[in-house]
């Protein structure tokens, strides 16, 4: 499974997490998101494949894995799929967020990935303990800015700098 990878997160998008009313508009929603890839140049079949994220207790002192979404179905190669926090449509999206990919799904929940902790994007197949992939980036990302994966680290696109790997 190795051909498939996180290659893009943005875990913070620019603006407001909240409405006045307090809820997140899907446009806000939309606004987060990872890409994962087939680095290959042959279809990977994605049955029983879990994209997951780094989740903290209360008190931040311990962290598990925990699914964000599961797949179904083929990749093809090079293909790119964008993983968006929140329910759609895609027609909600900015043209910032539609850019870029070619299968935009949703989780149909709030937002997943982590602004002031440091978080890591992992693909599993199911029943596994460890992913096949993982890709982290360190606590505060920028508001707004897209994380490109450099080594098995998830940096600012302007940044050269690595972010530190971590084990979770």
């Amino acid at each position: 499974m190795g051909n498939v990878q996180t290659v893009r997160l943005k875990p913070n998008p620019s603006g407001k997490d909240r409405t006045r009313r307090g809820g997140a508009t899907a446009t806000q929603l939309g606004g987060e998101w990872a890409d994962i890839q087939n680095v290959s140049d042959k279809p990977v079949t994605m049955d029983n494949v879990t994209l997951e994220h780094v989740a903290y207790s209360a008190d931040g002192r311990t962290t598990k894995w925990e699914q964000v979404m599961s797949f179904k179905g083929t990749m093809q190669p090079k293909q790119v799929v964008r993983i968006h926090a929140g329910g759609g449509p895609e027609t909600a999206l900015l043209p910032e967020d539609k850019n870029g990919a070619d299968v935009h799904l949703f989780t149909g929940g709030y937002y997943t990935w982590n602004n002031d902790r440091s978080d890591c994007a992992g693909l599993f197949v199911t029943g596994q303990s460890q992913p096949f992939d993982k890709a982290c980036y360190a606590a505060n990302p920028p508001e707004g800015a897209v994380l490109k994966r450099v080594g098995d680290s998830l940096v600012p696109s302007t940044s050269t700098a690595m972010a530190g790997s971590r084990r979770y």
